[in-house]
């Protein structure tokens, strides 16, 4: 990373390898342009590093898009409602066969199609990324 003195206790920090992007450690932001002004003080919050192949929200829409082919909001909503009524009042609670409450069996169903689509939305976007005919970022 290069570091360049402004004026105000301010400086320019730079990538120094082609492609790389400069980010904030500990969130989700990265320079566009691999350059940034920051104050001198802030410099070590910043790394340089590759740029990712996808954003998170760019992550976040595909995977909302791949539990819309599956669940409605309105049938996400109505499985968390019933499955915090089932833990605070576990007594009025249908169960099935295995003693489980039939709502936390359905919730724990949905929660696994989640982190498949999780999964599977990482891998498309990650996979785009190496596939740049198809819209690479």
């Amino acid at each position: 990373m290069k570091i360049t003195e402004k004026q105000n206790g301010l400086v320019e920090i730079a990538v120094g390898n082609a492609g790389n992007a400069l980010h904030l450690i500990g969130t989700d932001s990265y320079t566009v342009n691999g350059k940034a002004s920051v104050r001198a003080v802030d410099v070590d919050k910043w790394e340089e590093c590759p740029m990712p192949p996808y954003s998170k929200t760019e992550y976040e829409a595909k995977v909302a898009e791949m539990v819309r082919e599956k669940y409605s909001e309105s049938e996400e909503f109505a499985l968390q409602r019933k499955a915090i009524n089932a833990m605070i009042n576990p007594d009025a609670i249908p169960v099935d066969a295995d003693g489980t409450p039939s709502v936390i069996n359905s919730f724990n169903e949905y929660n696994r199609f989640v982190e498949q689509c999780k999964q599977r939305a990482a891998a498309m976007l990650s996979e785009r990324q190496d596939s740049p005919g198809e819209g690479a970022v």
